[in-house]
């Protein structure tokens, strides 16, 4: 038979490519911070210094999967950087004055929310 016309190849189109990077943006909550252990959330909880003397970091007491329960019952505490992250001292590393600040959180939700169960729940595990 005849022969078949021959097909014209496609040229590839270029690839599109993004010009700016996706930036993934920080969470930043739509409420401003309230907390259990004080009013002030400028000035330290445990040196009193504010943040005109020193950079205050606020620690959420439950982080992690729990930072928005930290948030929403005010288990947060603003620290002077080096008793947040920035020492050895600080409460990242420090498992005792981490525990002190979990069971007071604990014995506030017994007294103005509910139940120990009802803390698990929430919180995923109760600590002694």
């Amino acid at each position: 038979m005849f022969p078949k016309p021959e097909k014209k190849k496609k040229e590839p189109k270029p690839l599109k490519r993004s010009v700016k990077p996706i930036k993934q943006k920080a969470y930043k909550p739509t409420f401003s911070y309230a907390s259990i252990f004080t009013k002030d959330l400028d000035r330290c909880y445990i040196t009193g210094f504010d943040k005109s003397m020193a950079d205050i970091h606020i620690h959420h007491i439950f982080d992690a999967a729990n930072k928005a329960n930290s948030e929403k019952y005010h288990f947060i505490v603003p620290l002077r950087a080096d008793y947040h992250n920035m020492s050895d001292h600080g409460i990242h590393f420090d498992r005792e004055m981490d525990l002190r600040f979990k069971k007071k959180c604990q014995d506030y939700w017994l007294k103005h929310y509910g139940t120990k169960e009802e803390f698990i729940a929430v919180f995923g595990k109760w600590w002694e």
